[in-house]
């Protein structure tokens, strides 16, 4: 799943209308690391939500949000 979300943004894929900073291509490494973090909180919260578990599924809601924040932040312009 990892490298579904990465092949998102192939090289050269920025440009015109895209928010996509020039930065995801240059630190690759980094960029893979928040898309492996992204992926895995998804995981935990359908493992929690599949278990049934609220506090689980508030605390990996929690996760989503903050990997997704720290990619957008990094990767994103405004």
């Amino acid at each position: 799943m990892t490298v579904a979300l990465a092949n998102v943004f192939p090289a050269g894929s920025g440009g015109a209308g895209s928010r996509a900073l020039p930065a995801i291509w240059e630190d690759r490494d980094d960029f893979m690391d928040k898309v492996t973090a992204i992926q895995s909180a998804s995981a935990a919260l359908v493992s929690a939500a599949q278990a049934g578990d609220p506090d689980g599924v508030t605390s990996a809601l929690q996760a989503v949000q903050g990997s997704c924040r720290a990619c957008h932040q990094t990767y994103r312009a405004r």
